[in-house]
């Protein structure tokens, strides 16, 4: 800072002493050149004193600042790590939507799959005599026995109602009341 002074000071006096003489432009060559000191020229450089307390300040500054650099470089890691886990993110967030829409376009095909095939057994069934179609609905699970069913003409599934057992007749008809359904997927 001293020698900054020191240089803003003579580059003053300088051009103040270029206005005394009155020099015209046309004298002046600048060149793009650095100008070497002279070998006799002397600085003085005066070591300051500084006072104890004048010292314990100069020291409690420097911790502050190195203190202050190490805190910004803590910062700036955490930036980063902030910048790639953002990074990372976004790619597990791509990632997720790409598997839901696969997960979606498999369950609307096994959703269809089994549209037919609960078609295909309802047709079937409702070709059987009402008593045979209602012994072997016993024996299946009550979900493929509600959505037989529910595909099946009302008055064929009433007949083969009479004839199946009591206790899954009790669970059809409560299914077929509620119109529970298996899951809908929604594209």
């Amino acid at each position: 800072m001293f020698k900054t002074l020191l240089s803003l000071l003579l580059l003053v006096g300088i051009s103040n002493i270029a206005y005394a003489q009155e020099v015209k432009p046309a004298e002046i060559k600048v060149e793009d050149k650095v100008y070497p000191t002279p070998a006799n020229a002397t600085f003085k450089i005066q070591k300051k004193d500084f006072s104890e307390n004048e010292v314990m300040i100069l020291q409690s500054l420097e911790a502050k600042r190195v203190e202050l650099e190490r805190k910004a470089q803590v910062l700036m890691v955490r930036e980063k790590l902030i910048d790639l886990s953002e990074i990372k993110l976004q790619d597990k967030i791509t990632k997720l939507e790409t598997l839901e829409r696969s997960i979606k376009d498999l369950l609307g095909e096994v959703s269809k799959k089994e549209e037919k095939r609960l078609s295909d057994l309802a047709i079937v069934y409702s070709e059987m005599k009402p008593a045979l179609a209602a012994e072997r609905l016993n024996i299946l699970d009550e979900i493929t026995v509600y959505g037989v069913l529910k595909r099946m003409n009302f008055k064929k599934s009433a007949k083969i109602l009479e004839k199946m057992n009591i206790q899954k007749v009790k669970v059809i008809s409560r299914m077929l009341a509620e119109k529970t359904l298996l899951p809908v997927v929604s594209q």
